[in-house]
Protein backbone atom coordinates (compact mmCIF):
# COMPACT_ATOMS: atom_id res chain seq x y z
CA UNK A 1 0.00 0.00 0.00
CA UNK A 2 0.95 3.65 -0.36
CA UNK A 3 -0.01 4.84 3.11
CA UNK A 4 2.96 3.69 5.26
CA UNK A 5 5.68 5.05 2.93
CA UNK A 6 3.74 8.30 2.42
CA UNK A 7 3.31 8.77 6.17
CA UNK A 8 7.00 8.02 6.80
CA UNK A 9 8.03 10.58 4.19
CA UNK A 10 5.63 13.13 5.68
CA UNK A 11 7.17 12.68 9.13
CA UNK A 12 10.70 12.85 7.67
CA UNK A 13 9.96 16.10 5.82
CA UNK A 14 8.22 17.56 8.87
CA UNK A 15 11.10 16.84 11.22
CA UNK A 16 13.63 18.28 8.76
CA UNK A 17 11.48 21.41 8.23
CA UNK A 18 11.33 20.92 4.45
CA UNK A 19 7.54 20.85 4.20
CA UNK A 20 5.31 23.89 4.43
CA UNK A 21 2.25 23.94 6.65
CA UNK A 22 -0.07 24.24 3.66
CA UNK A 23 1.55 21.26 1.93
CA UNK A 24 1.29 19.26 5.14
CA UNK A 25 -2.37 20.20 5.48
CA UNK A 26 -3.07 19.00 1.93
CA UNK A 27 -1.16 15.75 2.47
CA UNK A 28 -3.03 15.06 5.71
CA UNK A 29 -6.36 15.76 3.99
CA UNK A 30 -5.41 13.23 1.31
CA UNK A 31 -4.58 10.63 3.97
CA UNK A 32 -7.90 11.32 5.69
CA UNK A 33 -9.83 10.65 2.48
CA UNK A 34 -7.82 7.45 2.00
CA UNK A 35 -8.75 6.04 5.43
CA UNK A 36 -12.17 7.52 6.15
CA UNK A 37 -15.40 5.86 5.26
CA UNK A 38 -16.96 2.77 6.71
CA UNK A 39 -16.30 0.66 3.63
CA UNK A 40 -12.51 1.27 3.65
CA UNK A 41 -10.46 -1.66 4.96
CA UNK A 42 -7.80 -0.33 7.33
CA UNK A 43 -5.25 -2.46 9.14
CA UNK A 44 -3.52 -1.70 12.42
CA UNK A 45 -0.31 -0.95 10.51
CA UNK A 46 -2.24 1.60 8.45
CA UNK A 47 -3.55 3.21 11.64
CA UNK A 48 -0.01 3.37 13.08
CA UNK A 49 1.07 5.22 9.92
CA UNK A 50 -1.92 7.53 10.18
CA UNK A 51 -1.02 8.35 13.79
CA UNK A 52 2.56 9.19 12.74
CA UNK A 53 1.37 11.47 9.94
CA UNK A 54 -1.25 13.10 12.15
CA UNK A 55 1.34 13.78 14.85
CA UNK A 56 3.43 15.74 12.35
CA UNK A 57 0.39 17.92 11.67
CA UNK A 58 -0.55 18.34 15.32
CA UNK A 59 2.95 19.60 16.16
CA UNK A 60 3.00 22.12 13.31
CA UNK A 61 2.57 25.85 13.88
CA UNK A 62 0.24 26.15 10.87
CA UNK A 63 -3.43 26.14 11.92
CA UNK A 64 -4.56 24.18 8.85
CA UNK A 65 -1.98 21.44 9.45
CA UNK A 66 -2.98 21.16 13.12
CA UNK A 67 -6.67 20.92 12.20
CA UNK A 68 -5.98 18.23 9.58
CA UNK A 69 -3.83 16.31 12.05
CA UNK A 70 -6.60 16.49 14.63
CA UNK A 71 -9.14 15.13 12.15
CA UNK A 72 -6.82 12.21 11.38
CA UNK A 73 -6.38 11.35 15.06
CA UNK A 74 -10.16 11.62 15.50
CA UNK A 75 -10.57 9.07 12.69
CA UNK A 76 -8.11 6.72 14.42
CA UNK A 77 -10.02 7.16 17.69
CA UNK A 78 -13.28 6.44 15.88
CA UNK A 79 -11.87 3.21 14.49
CA UNK A 80 -9.71 1.92 17.35
CA UNK A 81 -11.13 3.72 20.39
CA UNK A 82 -9.18 6.06 22.63
CA UNK A 83 -7.31 3.22 24.34
CA UNK A 84 -6.26 1.77 20.98
CA UNK A 85 -5.20 5.19 19.70
CA UNK A 86 -3.19 5.82 22.88
CA UNK A 87 -1.49 2.42 22.45
CA UNK A 88 -0.63 3.27 18.82
CA UNK A 89 0.88 6.59 19.92
CA UNK A 90 2.99 5.12 22.72
CA UNK A 91 4.25 2.23 20.56
CA UNK A 92 5.26 4.53 17.71
CA UNK A 93 8.87 5.46 17.05
CA UNK A 94 8.08 9.16 16.70
CA UNK A 95 10.28 11.95 18.05
CA UNK A 96 9.19 13.03 21.56
CA UNK A 97 7.65 16.34 20.41
CA UNK A 98 5.43 14.61 17.84
CA UNK A 99 4.53 11.81 20.24
CA UNK A 100 3.47 14.25 22.97
CA UNK A 101 1.34 16.26 20.51
CA UNK A 102 -0.51 13.12 19.41
CA UNK A 103 -0.90 11.86 22.99
CA UNK A 104 -2.32 15.22 24.10
CA UNK A 105 -4.95 15.13 21.33
CA UNK A 106 -5.96 11.57 22.21
CA UNK A 107 -6.28 12.50 25.90
CA UNK A 108 -8.29 15.61 25.02
CA UNK A 109 -10.84 13.46 23.18
CA UNK A 110 -11.76 11.55 26.33
CA UNK A 111 -12.60 7.87 26.56
CA UNK A 112 -14.19 6.56 23.39
CA UNK A 113 -14.88 2.90 22.73
CA UNK A 114 -13.97 1.48 19.34
CA UNK A 115 -16.77 1.85 16.86
CA UNK A 116 -17.08 -1.93 16.45
CA UNK A 117 -15.56 -4.22 19.11
CA UNK A 118 -12.76 -6.33 17.65
CA UNK A 119 -13.07 -4.70 14.23
CA UNK A 120 -11.36 -1.75 12.63
CA UNK A 121 -14.20 -1.35 10.12
CA UNK A 122 -17.30 -0.11 11.94
CA UNK A 123 -20.88 -0.34 10.85
CA UNK A 124 -22.82 2.93 10.83
CA UNK A 125 -25.11 1.79 13.64
CA UNK A 126 -22.19 1.33 16.05
CA UNK A 127 -20.20 4.42 15.13
CA UNK A 128 -19.80 6.93 17.95
CA UNK A 129 -21.65 10.17 17.46
CA UNK A 130 -20.00 13.39 18.54
CA UNK A 131 -22.40 16.17 19.41
CA UNK A 132 -21.47 19.50 17.84
CA UNK A 133 -21.97 22.49 20.08
CA UNK A 134 -22.78 25.95 18.95
CA UNK A 135 -20.19 28.61 19.64
CA UNK A 136 -22.93 30.81 21.09
CA UNK A 137 -25.72 29.79 23.45
CA UNK A 138 -29.20 29.92 21.98
CA UNK A 139 -30.29 32.63 24.41
CA UNK A 140 -27.50 35.08 23.57
CA UNK A 141 -28.48 38.20 21.68
CA UNK A 142 -26.43 39.17 18.68
CA UNK A 143 -24.56 42.46 18.33
CA UNK A 144 -27.21 43.71 15.90
CA UNK A 145 -29.95 43.28 18.50
CA UNK A 146 -27.95 45.20 21.08
CA UNK A 147 -27.24 47.99 18.62
CA UNK A 148 -30.88 48.33 17.56
CA UNK A 149 -32.08 48.39 21.17
CA UNK A 150 -29.57 51.14 21.87
CA UNK A 151 -30.97 53.19 19.00
CA UNK A 152 -34.51 52.65 20.22
CA UNK A 153 -33.62 53.89 23.70
CA UNK A 154 -32.52 57.32 22.47
CA UNK A 155 -34.91 60.21 22.88
CA UNK A 156 -36.75 60.85 19.64
CA UNK A 157 -35.24 57.81 17.96
CA UNK A 158 -37.15 56.69 14.94
CA UNK A 159 -39.30 59.86 14.87
CA UNK A 160 -38.70 62.24 12.00
CA UNK A 161 -39.29 65.88 12.69
CA UNK A 162 -41.06 67.99 10.09
CA UNK A 163 -39.28 71.05 8.68
CA UNK A 164 -41.69 73.41 10.43
CA UNK A 165 -40.80 72.09 13.88
CA UNK A 166 -37.04 72.62 13.42
CA UNK A 167 -35.37 75.78 14.74
CA UNK A 168 -34.38 78.35 12.11
CA UNK A 169 -30.83 78.15 10.72
CA UNK A 170 -28.18 80.06 12.68
CA UNK A 171 -27.43 82.39 9.72
CA UNK A 172 -30.96 83.90 9.79
CA UNK A 173 -30.86 84.73 13.53
CA UNK A 174 -29.40 88.17 14.36
CA UNK A 175 -27.91 88.05 17.80
CA UNK A 176 -25.14 90.62 17.78
CA UNK A 177 -21.78 91.35 16.18
CA UNK A 178 -19.91 88.65 14.27
CA UNK A 179 -16.35 87.86 15.34
CA UNK A 180 -13.73 87.68 12.60
CA UNK A 181 -10.68 85.41 12.51
CA UNK A 182 -8.29 88.26 13.37
CA UNK A 183 -10.26 89.08 16.51
CA UNK A 184 -11.97 92.19 15.07
CA UNK A 185 -15.73 92.59 15.35
CA UNK A 186 -17.90 93.17 12.32
CA UNK A 187 -21.29 94.88 12.63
Amino acid sequence: KTLPPAADKLVELSVSGKMSGDGKSDALAWILTAVSGDDVAVTEDDLASVVAAAASGLADKNLGARAAGGKLVDEVIRRAGSAGAARLVTSSSLPPALKSAAAAHVEKGGAVAPSAPGSLNPSPSTSPVRVERSARPATARGAGAARSSLRASRVGAGVRASASSLPPPASSVASGPVLMADGAEKD
